[in-house]
């Protein structure tokens, strides 16, 4: 009977020379020699190797590999020289290969196992061998690096110690660590493994636009590449929100991320960029100096899963470890043939491959029976808790929601910081009107301002050719800035908001320089609700406070179907260092606080500066008012009481300042169940308390009242409005148009002015109806008739405007007048015309610079005058203004606009 033979191979090392020594030794056999050989076949090998393998299974998992296959080769070598080679040799690592062979049988011998030697001992004359397959070969770390801290691409301090991340095929949100803190820079990985490409990028899980990421190519070296990333400019003037260097895994940031920065990977592209699996597979097999692949089984195993898939490491591993994780993902397995090569294969319900026979068995472990296994699709490598992912991405299916704002630094620049320009979403140079006003809002913080929600472009009177005046400034865009009915941003940058006659912009400093919203599964906010930014005012350099003061230059809305708030900047200046500008954000079914500290005023003009302000307080300061789905308040939730307090500097007004609260006249029908009244007044300390009251369904929101100081000693007494504004503002209504005026339900006291227009005012409030603000006087205004050449049309107006008013010696008063011209049919040039004197007095004539205009495009003239009593006693003085007309004969002109203003 023909018996087995079992041959082992092994190279071991000459330790005195490192060279390989071969050596086979054998086992088995009954008559036939061992077959002689180079090298010659020595007896000696104890038995026939038994090999064992076993396949894992954890309830989830089919194994991905199959474990080593090994087994224990005991060689006595027999005489004394071979006893001393055996002994003296290197043995691990040394390559083995087993063989079988069978008496009597020609032919090559059959290939069992290819593998090395793990372990060796020698006791009592005998070597024992452990004999693994080269599956072993792949018990090695896929990561064996982490950046040393050391500056550059080996990261600062922070990233000490961290391993170097690894990246194969597509993977999603992965987290961008900090490579360089101080600098915005972040790594996805290992600097010396290029990557094929960043895909989307996100901060708190809101994606960046992909022309905002600006991609640095291979420089020639990492060093240089890193380099160029530094130099790309992400600060002021910019457009850009990144930079990425897939070269070098490396992501510059335009400033710390507000929560992880993530982003999609094409992963590493040594040997080519891998899209599949086994694609993948071939990757980590090489990286880990593993065995080749043999011949065929990538392309098959392709063939059987093409899908994309993708693979990030970012912890301790074996790349054995890492196969069988990423192979029984997609029911693939591999293994190593008899000749030490990988193959790969996939988990079939097929016919048996091979049957075997059963010498004895054992229950190890029982598992449960399993329906389904996961095996994952397109993993989320970084997952965001709830506070991580800002508002815009969690919203991003409702509509436009997910253009969140995102302010960047612009090109202009003081001390007190650098000017903020919208850029997302860029429009197109020549963009209309409506777009460019979704597009472009000009502050000034010293970081960045996201806003939610739509912008409406309705109320930002700065992009149109509107005026929007103030006390004592008024302003409007860029005459270059306006090309017909339509805006062209100039260079495709911002649009600035310039002083009349002047070229310097006016910007914003806001504090706290962020807003952030948090909304519910409804997309409703949740509280508590954002409560005020204080914003302050600059000139260039040069703060703007005091008898300048401001009102709002943006209304802005969101978009009721998206958000259903109104963003409102309301300007309540007090002349002092604290004085400010509040930010107040009213939701729809929502309970919100509306502050209402700081209300103030100004107290003492020109010749009496040594007069202090006093101030107007409340308490309490923050009133909760809860808003019914349209956003007027719910009926019984208007405030109580309030109770305002005056002061002078640090010191309560005496009682001989008295105050008393009147309610807004001109009310509506439906708002007569609310109703405003003095409580008390309290001598010692000067404060008053208000009660505000309403009942029944209505639907109006605040009920507006003025807190009038009747004077002190040397004082002629003046004026502060305290509003609690409503939740829009009127239709602004041409005068002859169907819409009655003044618009229902606003404030009017027809008592102020002689004829109503567009941009009708009372006394102490800012025209188009947007806000309020407060001065030592009441500012009066009119509006202007046409002269004789006018051809009129709708003129809605009285035939004369005049205002009359005292000065006191050595002081002055501003006067300003103004016209627009919304549609003219014609072409031609006007101005305005401002005429005064004392009462009683002759007229003094004093035209302003002459606008021109043609059909269709809007314009405005303006013209200020400073009227000063330059006598030793108090002086009454009147003026009067018109609008003036050249070339009568071109056509007429369609409802002007326009005031008089003191």
């Amino acid at each position: 009977m023909s018996a087995a033979i079992a041959l082992l191979t092994l190279r071991p090392r000459d330790p005195s020379t490192g060279a390989v020594t071969p050596i086979c030794i054998a086992a088995g056999g009954a008559r036939d020699p061992y077959p002689q050989g180079d090298p010659p076949t020595w007896a000696g090998l104890a038995e026939v190797p038994e090999i064992g393998a076993e396949l894992s299974y954890d309830s989830q998992r089919l194994g991905g590999e199959m474990a080593p296959r090994q087994f224990t080769a005991v060689w006595t070598p027999g005489d004394a020289a071979r006893t001393a080679l055996a002994r003296d040799l290197y043995w691990p690592g040394a390559e083995a290969v087993l063989e079988r062979r069978v008496e009597g049988v020609s032919g090559a011998a059959t290939r069992i196992l290819t593998g090395r030697v793990t372990a060796e001992s020698w006791r009592d004359g005998q070597l024992s061998l452990t004999i693994a397959d080269r599956v072993a070969d792949l018990a090695v770390p896929l990561i064996g690096t982490s950046f040393s801290g050391t500056g550059d691409l080996e990261g600062d301090e922070g990233a000490e110690g961290r391993l170097k991340r690894r990246s194969f095929g597509t993977v999603h949100n992965v987290e961008l660590l900090p490579l360089i803190a101080a600098e915005n820079l972040y790594e996805a990985g290992d600097p010396a493994r290029p990557l094929q490409a960043f895909g989307e990028i996100r901060d708190r899980g809101y994606p960046a636009d992909a022309a905002k990421i600006q991609e640095v190519s291979w420089q020639g070296s990492m060093a240089a590449t890193l380099a160029a990333l530094r130099a790309v400019d992400l600060g002021e003037g910019t457009t850009h929100l990144g930079a990425a260097a897939p070269s070098i895994a490396c992501v510059k940031w335009w400033t710390r991320p507000s929560g992880p920065l993530t982003a999609d990977i094409e992963g590493e592209t040594e040997g080519g960029f891998a899209e599949t699996a086994a694609e993948i597979a071939a990757q980590l097999i090489a990286a880990g100096g593993g065995p080749a692949l043999a011949a065929g089984t990538l392309a098959a195993a392709t063939a059987a899963r093409p899908g994309a898939a993708g693979l990030h490491v970012g912890k301790a591993a074996t790349v054995a470890e890492i196969l069988q994780l990423l192979l029984s993902g997609v029911s693939l397995f591999w293994r190593v043939t008899p000749d030490g090569e990988i193959e790969l294969g996939e988990w079939t319900f097929g016919a048996p491959e091979a049957a075997f026979s059963s010498e004895g068995y054992e229950r190890l472990q029982t598992f449960a029976p399993v329906a389904a296994v996961d095996l994952g699709y397109r993993q989320n490598y970084r997952v965001h808790s709830g506070g991580e992912i800002v508002d815009a991405a969690a919203q991003r299916f409702v509509g436009p929601f997910d253009e969140t704002r995102e302010y960047r630094r612009g090109d202009i620049a003081s001390e007190e910081g650098s000017l903020y320009e919208y850029i997302h979403p860029e429009p197109a140079a020549g963009t209309s009107l409506d777009d460019a006003a979704r597009w472009k809002e000009v502050l000034l913080a010293e970081t960045g301002l996201r806003f939610r929600g739509v912008w409406s472009s309705a109320n930002i009177a700065y992009l149109t050719n509107d005026f929007v005046t103030h006390e004592n400034k008024s302003w409007r865009a860029k005459a270059d800035h306006v090309s017909g009915p339509s805006l062209a941003p100039p260079n495709g940058t911002y649009w600035e908001l310039v002083l009349e006659g002047g070229t310097t912009p006016i910007t914003f400093d806001a504090s706290p320089p962020v807003i952030s919203l948090s909304l519910d599964e409804l997309g409703q906010p949740i509280d508590p609700l954002p409560r005020y930014s204080v914003l302050k005012v600059f000139q260039g350099e040069e703060e703007i406070t005091g008898d300048a003061s401001l009102s709002a230059l943006v209304d802005t809305n969101c978009d009721a179907a998206i958000f259903g708030t109104t963003f409102r900047l309301d300007d309540i200046d007090t002349g002092d260092t604290e004085g400010s500008m509040q930010a107040l954000l009213y939701a729809r079914g929502q309970t919100r606080e509306v502050r209402i500290d700081w209300v103030g005023a100004r107290h003492g003009e020109k010749g009496d500066e040594g007069t202090s302000p006093f101030r107007i307080t409340a308490d309490p300061p923050v009133i909760l008012i809860e808003a019914d789905e349209n956003g007027y308040p719910v009926s019984g939730s208007l405030p109580a009481l309030t109770t305002l307090t005056a002061k002078r500097g640090s010191e309560d007004i005496t009682a001989s300042a008295s105050y008393s609260a009147v309610q807004g006249a001109g009310c509506v029908a439906d708002e007569a169940d609310e109703t405003l009244s003095v409580i008390s007044v309290s001598a010692e300390s000067g404060s008053i308390s208000i009660l505000v009251s309403h009942q029944g369904e209505s639907d109006r929101f605040f009920v507006p009242f003025r807190v009038v100081k009747k004077g002190e000693a040397g004082d002629d007494g003046g004026e502060t409005r305290f509003a609690y504004k409503r939740s829009t503002s009127p239709d602004p209504a041409k005068p002859g148009s169907t819409t009655s005026w003044p618009p229902s339900g606003w404030v009017s006291d027809p008592a102020l002015a002689s004829g109503l227009g567009p941009l009708f005012i009372v006394a102490g409030e800012r025209a188009q109806g947007g806000s309020f603000y407060v001065t030592v006087k009441p500012v009066l205004h009119e509006p202007l008739p046409y002269d004789a050449a006018f051809v009129a049309v709708n003129l809605g107006f009285g035939t004369s405007s005049i205002i009359e008013f005292a000065l006191a010696a050595g002081e002055s008063r501003t006067v300003y007048a103004q016209a627009s011209l919304p549609t003219p049919t014609g072409s031609g040039g006007f101005s305005c015309e401002i005429e005064y004197g004392e009462i009683n007095g002759a007229w003094t004539a004093d035209a302003g610079e002459t606008e021109t205009y043609s059909s269709g495009s809007p314009a405005v003239a303006t013209h200020t005058l400073i009227i000063t009593n330059s006598s030793s006693v108090t002086k009454s003085f009147r003026i009067r203004g018109t609008i003036l007309r050249s070339n009568t004969g071109t056509g007429p002109v369609n409802q002007a606009e326009s005031q008089l203003r003191v």
